[in-house]
């Protein structure tokens, strides 16, 4: 890896003798954070000590690491978070359910998808029909189909008024 790196933006600055492909020894400063190399040649004097090629490798790496586990830490927080909205939407009673911002952008999406058009006579969509239930609260959009009212009362002969 090049020595002439971008700096951390927190430079602390330790004058170092430097060795560049060059070959002409020069002073440079190092980033005492980050170990990179940074700013304009500066002038050796004798007891400067060497340029530290290891020290920004060992800060990158220990950044990946760091990096890593708040990652890690972050998607366990995300999915115990899923976990515990799946369960109170999975949870709830149904007309309840529907009132939910989950179900209402669910719903919005699927009439969005099906041009606010009923899928089975085409005339205007004001319904949305779950063609399952299994998945209640975390339902895909291709079980869900956009219905004008009197196509979804066909799709629900039990709840048909007599």
């Amino acid at each position: 890896m090049k020595r002439e790196q971008v700096c951390c933006g927190y430079p602390m600055e330790h004058r170092r003798r430097y060795y560049p492909d060059s070959g002409v020894t020069q002073g440079r400063a190092q980033c005492a954070f980050c170990g990179s190399c940074f700013g304009d040649a500066v002038k050796v004097v004798p007891d400067m000590p060497i340029f530290d090629d290891d020290a920004f490798a060992q800060w990158r790496e220990g950044r990946s690491i760091f990096y890593a586990e708040r990652a890690a830490q972050r998607m366990a927080e995300f999915y115990e978070k899923q976990t515990k909205r799946l369960s109170t939407l999975e949870g709830m009673d149904y007309s309840e359910y529907l009132q939910t911002d989950h179900w209402r952008k669910m719903r919005t999406l699927a009439l969005l998808r099906d041009d606010w058009e009923c899928q089975v006579c085409k005339a205007p969509a004001t319904e949305v029909h779950h063609i399952t239930y299994n998945h209640r609260g975390h339902e895909y959009l291709w079980e869900l189909v956009s219905l004008c009212r009197s196509c979804h009362q066909d799709q629900h002969p039990e709840k048909k008024p007599q």
